[in-house]
């Protein structure tokens, strides 16, 4: 139900808007009858807008206009703004009324109805105008120009490994064949997550085989961030694992307060040393006296980290021991370079290759006892390489490369990768189950060690 506002008077088109409240002024009484084709034939005084392809935005800020079209006729128009639900900026949308002619020879009225009573009061002729929205084309259109966009080289499209297939999975769960669906539901079902992680953890601790139970360890974890002194946090934390002992790893001092404390270079001697100490100490201070250089000892096959961590020995304040476990660590360090750099999956040793270890014969034979198998054939014997016992020895070899930096106990990895040819994982398994952390390097500790990562 329209009326006309004020502002038509200062223009030459006529505006109208719905009124805010009372009976609508009359229209027709301002407009020409020879313009006026609204109605069969009767001064209409009242219009009434509808708008069947939808409810406007904003009803209260309609603005409604009359214009002649090239026929001399009055059509009316009207603007709205469009929902912005989903577009960032307000679009205006045009309207275009057209009368809606009476059908089956009936005409439109406007009742007056009384709110009390609901009886009307009075009828009056009314012209009902469709407003259907109309496409406003631009000005480039217009023209015959076309606006090419700019493209954008620095606009990041990339997408991680994650969102990827995230993105795939649900383009399966919506596009995929039945087979496809059925497939990636059995691979969502076996994928493990934290929560499969957390339930695996929880039936593990309530095992009753379990060597630490899981109320032991939160005793000490409650325990450990109870204390108040590093030292003490130190041996809490390996106080945990007391239980669990490993036949791989060297036996740490749970009781440790520094780390010079959790393995003694001791627990490296020969298991015989107490019995033949002199032969030792012998033997090894004659074979460091013939290799008694860096140099020497690469020239006798030692690799460069394993030659520069053990040094001059014969110049510690006990050269017999320091002497003997430099030289087991010089045994260990052609053994392991064997087995894994030589022979990756080397599963004996010939006699021979034990012999061009160029060994002491007391050092010869415990090595021969400790770390090799059992000794097959007559004329060319081979000793087995159990799994346990090489694993036994990189473990042993990697406590010793890092007792014999004191105080630093640092060991770089890469070289260690070269030099061994042992792989980064199991290099990494290993030295975390000895008590080390990774820790990355400094510029200035990756051009003197070779390496961006240390433990």
């Amino acid at each position: 139900m329209l009326n006309r506002s004020s502002s038509s008077i200062k223009s030459d088109r006529n505006v109208f808007a719905t009124p805010k409240s009372g009976t609508p002024s009359s229209v027709s009484s301002q407009i020409p009858s020879a313009k006026l084709t609204v109605g069969i034939g009767k001064r209409v005084r009242d219009i009434v807008a509808i708008f069947p392809q939808g409810e406007p935005v904003e009803p209260s800020k309609l603005c409604f206009s009359e214009q002649l079209n090239r026929a001399d006729k009055k059509v009316f128009t009207m603007t709205s703004l469009a929902n912005t639900e989903f577009s960032s900026k307000p679009l205006h949308i045009d309207h275009v009324g057209v009368e809606e002619p009476p059908g089956n020879g009936f005409e439109y009225v406007l009742a007056i109805v009384d709110r009390n009573t609901g009886r009307p009061i009075e009828f009056k002729p009314a012209a009902l105008v469709s407003f259907q929205p109309r496409f406003q084309p631009g000005e480039e259109l217009l023209n015959g120009r076309k606006r090419k966009s700019v493209t954008n080289y620095s606009q990041d499209f990339s997408m991680s490994f994650d969102e990827m297939r995230t993105e795939r999975n649900n383009l399966t769960k919506s596009f995929g064949s039945a087979k496809n669906v059925k497939k990636l539901e059995a691979n969502i079902r076996r994928s493990i997550t934290n929560e499969t992680l957390d339930a695996m953890s929880t039936t593990a601790f309530s095992s009753p085989n379990t060597s630490i139970k899981k109320e032991e360890f939160d005793d000490s974890i409650d325990s450990f961030s109870t204390t108040t002194t590093l030292d003490d946090d130190k041996s809490k934390l390996l106080s945990i694992l007391e239980k669990g002992t490993s036949g791989m790893l060297p036996k740490p001092n749970y009781d440790a307060k520094v780390p010079s404390d959790v393995y003694k270079l001791e627990q490296f001697l020969p298991d015989n040393f107490d019995q033949f100490k002199s032969g030792y100490e012998q033997e090894s201070l004659k074979y460091f006296k013939s290799v008694d250089s860096y140099q020497n000892l690469i020239n006798f096959g030692v690799s460069p980290l394993v030659a520069k961590r053990v040094g001059i020995p014969s110049r510690h304040a006990n050269p017999g021991i320091r002497c003997t476990i430099a030289l087991k660590m010089v045994v260990l360090s052609k053994f392991v370079q064997y087995c894994f750099k030589k022979k990756s999956r080397a599963l004996s040793i010939s006699l021979g290759d034990v012999e061009a270890f160029q060994l002491p014969s007391l050092m010869s034979e415990y090595f021969r006892k400790k770390y090799l198998g059992e000794g097959t054939g007559k004329n060319a014997i081979k000793f087995q390489i159990p799994v346990d016992k090489k694993n036994r020895a990189l473990v042993d070899l990697l406590c010793l490369l890092l007792l014999f930096d004191e105080p630093d106990f640092m060991l770089p990895l890469s070289p260690l990768v070269q030099e061994l040819g042992v792989n980064e994982t199991m290099l990494k398994n290993y030295l975390t189950g000895l008590g080390c952390i990774v820790s990355s390097a400094t510029e200035a500790q990756a051009l003197t060690m070779n390496t961006a990562s240390f433990f």
